[in-house]
């Protein structure tokens, strides 16, 4: 019944799986209805440590915004900036300052969560690895976390989710440089040795198209590329592949919902290995061996000063965490 009903829910989208040879493996994660949002949020400013982190719980995290960013009630229509419009009781912040200010706030409830970051509304401090950013986020318990590439077949791993970015707006006036916006989706993948690797596939950066790289964020290393189709991609090498059924990355906002699907195949891993290889990180190859740490959408500001100031609002809904054979579904 359960595989049923998220089948349908994939169907009724609009997005079914029309080639005649594509099927839906196992559904690792489906969406999960949120009543009481303030048992998911997570409020860090300064160093991020795991304790916060709940295997098996959505949980949305707002870091580096100040220690009171989620305080209280906020009664203006967070929607505006957002694209998700819900009541006050599912909406949280320091300030409640509407239009045209627009202060800083987030938004949890049902399937579905929102994050307005307003750069002005709070006290600037150095960020290591990145800027103020929200994360809507699943961490698996090692037990039974996926494990998409233990079998023979050649299965996908595959991530989706609903997304809307309707706000941006930066100081373009700073002698300091000037900050930037960014909305992804991010899995992050563990070996049996421990080992961290985040997969993240950019959908919305102001400044454009940019090259596939790999870096380390501080926490794990990663490799990053926006999300294209491989016939809109200069890369030989890619980390994931776009699904035929999926909107592409873009450069500027967008109010109209988008769907946004991401598959991560063995070739793919490969391609990782090797990438993390050439940056003298060895890590074992077999696909067997690597399980499904997290996964999570991740919008944030980045190139932030005191005097380099952003404000991004973006929300998503559905989140789905699943296999699929190849990656023509």
């Amino acid at each position: 019944m359960f595989f049923r009903s998220a089948l349908a829910s994939l169907l009724v989208s609009g997005l079914a799986i029309n080639h005649a040879h594509a099927q839906i493996g196992q559904i690792y994660t489906s969406p999960q209805f949120i009543s009481s949002p303030e048992d998911h949020i997570v409020v860090q400013n300064g160093l991020i440590t795991v304790d916060p982190y709940e295997a098996n719980k959505p949980q949305l995290f707002i870091r580096h915004l100040g220690p009171n960013a989620a305080e209280q009630n906020i009664s203006y229509d967070v929607g505006y900036y957002t694209g998700f419009h819900t009541d006050a009781e599912n909406q949280f912040g320091e300030f409640d300052l509407a239009p045209p200010t627009g202060s800083s706030a987030i938004q949890l409830h049902g399937y579905q969560a929102g994050c307005m970051i307003n750069t002005w509304q709070f006290d600037w401090q150095a960020v290591n690895g990145g800027g103020p950013h929200c994360a809507y986020q699943y961490l698996y318990d090692i037990e039974d976390a996926p494990r998409p590439w233990s079998n023979e077949a050649d299965w996908s791993l595959t991530f989706q989710f609903f997304h809307r970015l309707p706000q941006f707006y930066r100081d373009t006036n700073s002698p300091k440089g000037k900050a930037i916006g960014q909305s992804s989706m991010v899995v992050y993948l563990q070996n049996d040795s421990g080992q961290i690797i985040g997969v993240l596939a950019n959908l919305y950066d102001m400044r454009g198209v940019y090259p596939a790289f790999s870096a380390h964020d501080g926490y794990s290393a990663f490799v990053s590329a926006p999300l294209l189709a491989a016939e809109e991609s200069d890369e030989q090498c890619r980390f994931f592949e776009k699904s035929i059924y999926s909107d592409s990355f873009d450069n500027k906002t967008f109010s109209k919902e988008q769907f946004f699907r991401l598959h991560i195949t063995k070739d793919n891993l490969n391609c990782i290995f090797d990438t993390m290889e050439q940056k003298e990180l060895d890590l074992p190859r077999d696909p067997e061996g690597w399980r499904v740490h997290s996964w999570l959408w991740l919008m944030e500001i980045g190139g932030y000063s005191d005097e380099a100031n952003a404000s991004l609002g973006g929300s998503i809904r559905d989140p789905y965490l699943l296999t699929c054979t190849g990656t023509d579904c």
